[in-house]
């Protein structure tokens, strides 16, 4: 026997071929990957091994890793209640997520288990049990709800934030109710910006778009994901029938991000909404730099329109300020004395923005004309 416990063996063939009294004295006396191959090797002789012995064996074995590799054995062999020890007393999180697999891959999935397995979370919330556990049992076997999902995603372990998204998403979770609150995670700022994206992907995946516009309209002035951005870079449009759900017609902070994302501007409703932000602006000023897009969309959009079909929803107050400020800032140009940003251009700009907003007063009067 001595020459057997000197003896280092690197493979499973060599260990394979020794005696079963030489095995047993490698599980006594081998290393860790020695003791793995003498338990297989063992197994392949016997067939089985008995539950005691493998209870031995887990019991007094120092490895994790051999132990992890015990349970594959004692799944193989039917030794449920081994598993159950294991899972229940083992202090190594690995071995107790491996025993709680195979339990699952081995046991009957009835309401015995299912029982079993609730009321381990409770008592073991570890995010890699957790993680193990969802990742094993499908949803018309251990039903979850989207509110026992959400208080998983409470740890601050990324990866099991991660899968309880995909889990939403296998367990067929997003109803209209669901996807609400879904939605409104996408304001918290403890989140890490791939689960936030995991999110807009999902509600995405599942036509609910505008749940991630009607949070964008809530973020606070230092997010963690910019959810107007993420819209624009994936190039989601909405029409006005549902942008203006949630807008504030007379919000002036997000009227860039709002034209961007809308796909009908001569809507009728929705060019007087434009009119409604550009007026606002040319009164009360713009502070995030979305003037000038607003400028320009309403005087490319207002060459579109026809006055009956705008008149309805057009405030007259509105255009009576717009054609007051551009009358103002034509005297302006034309008077002996020019405001120093026009003289800042070359001259020959000088004229060209003199005749566009010539071309502009004239727009606009024709408009004020026919209320």
């Amino acid at each position: 026997m001595s020459k057997i416990s000197n003896k280092k063996y690197d493979s499973f063939e060599e260990i394979k071929k020794l005696s079963t009294e030489a095995l047993e004295s490698l599980l006594a006396k081998g290393d860790a990957t020695e003791r793995v191959y003498a338990t297989w090797a063992l197994a392949l002789k016997k067939g089985t091994i008995e539950n005691s012995d493998i209870l031995t064996l887990c019991d007094g074995e120092p490895n994790a890793g051999v132990r992890r590799h015990l349970i594959i054995i004692l799944a193989g062999s039917g030794q449920l209640k081994s598993l159950y020890n294991l899972a229940e007393n083992d202090p190594d999180p690995e071995v107790r997520a491996d025993a709680l697999q195979y339990l699952i891959r081995a046991g009957e999935k009835d309401e015995a288990l299912a029982n079993y397995l609730r009321n381990y979370m409770e008592h073991d919330s570890t995010p890699l049990i957790i993680m193990r556990i969802l990742n094993e049992t499908a949803q018309n076997f251990f039903p979850l709800s989207l509110e026992e999902i959400l208080s998983f995603m409470e740890s601050d372990h990324l990866d099991l934030q991660m899968m309880c998204l995909k889990q939403m998403s296998i367990r067929i979770l997003f109803t209209n109710n669901n996807s609400e609150k879904i939605a409104q995670l996408l304001n918290r700022n403890n989140f890490d910006v791939s689960v936030l994206k995991g999110i807009c992907s999902l509600l995405i995946d599942n036509e609910y778009e505008a749940l991630i516009f009607k949070q964008a309209l809530l973020q606070n002035t230092k997010p963690n994901l910019d959810l107007f951005q993420y819209l624009i870079d994936h190039r989601i449009s909405f029409s006005w029938s549902v942008i203006s759900q949630y807008v504030d017609p007379n919000d002036r902070n997000n009227a860039g991000s709002i034209l961007k994302l809308l796909s009908d501007l001569q809507n009728p409703q929705a060019f007087a909404w434009l009119t409604n932000i550009y007026a606002k602006m040319l009164l009360y000023g713009s502070s995030n730099g979305d003037y000038m897009l607003v400028e320009q969309r309403f005087w490319e959009v207002i060459l579109l329109m026809k006055f009956d079909d705008v008149s309805t929803f057009t405030n007259e107050e509105n255009l009576v300020i717009i054609h007051e400020f551009i009358r103002n800032e034509l005297d302006a140009y034309q008077g002996d004395i020019k405001p120093d940003y026009l003289l800042d251009y070359h001259p020959d700009e000088q004229n060209k923005i003199i005749e566009e907003t010539e071309d502009k007063l004239k727009i606009i009067q024709v408009w004020i004309s026919r209320e």
